[in-house]
């Protein structure tokens, strides 16, 4: 009958022991899950910190983009305002020459400074000159 108990007691110790290595086997198995997850949300992590990178790369790019077109259409239009013709009237080409007889040949009619002789231009730029040194 003693062995019968020992036998019995030795079956329990033998089933406690099988369970207990199971749950250690499980736990091993639970930490090694927890670790590649903590990999993989790592290796996430790093792919989103690229992708924001690269936006804002792309964002930067594009306001620059933006400034950039601005400038040239800021330019473009000073450009474009400062090479069109100025007309003159009778009666401001007349005040403007009247400090040089010479160049008065006949009727002063409204043109366009293209039409201007290099005299006549160097007039306004002198009389131009005059004025804003004035103001």
């Amino acid at each position: 009958m003693a062995w019968v108990v020992v036998v019995i007691l030795l079956i329990a110790v033998i089933v406690f022991g099988i369970s207990s290595g199971m749950d250690s086997y499980a736990d091993a198995r639970q930490a090694q899950a927890t670790i590649e997850v903590a990999q993989v949300a790592q290796t996430q992590a790093w792919a989103n910190m690229i992708s924001l990178l690269v936006m804002a790369v792309v964002i930067l790019l594009i306001l620059f983009a933006l400034v950039a077109l601005i400038i040239i259409a800021i330019r473009f239009m000073q450009v474009r305002a400062e090479s069109r013709p100025v007309r003159l009237d009778q009666p401001r080409r007349a005040a403007l020459l009247a400090d040089r007889p010479q160049l008065r040949a006949g009727p002063i009619e409204p043109t366009v400074l293209d039409d201007l002789t290099s005299e006549e231009i160097e007039l306004v730029r002198h009389l131009l000159d005059d004025l804003l040194s004035k103001s």
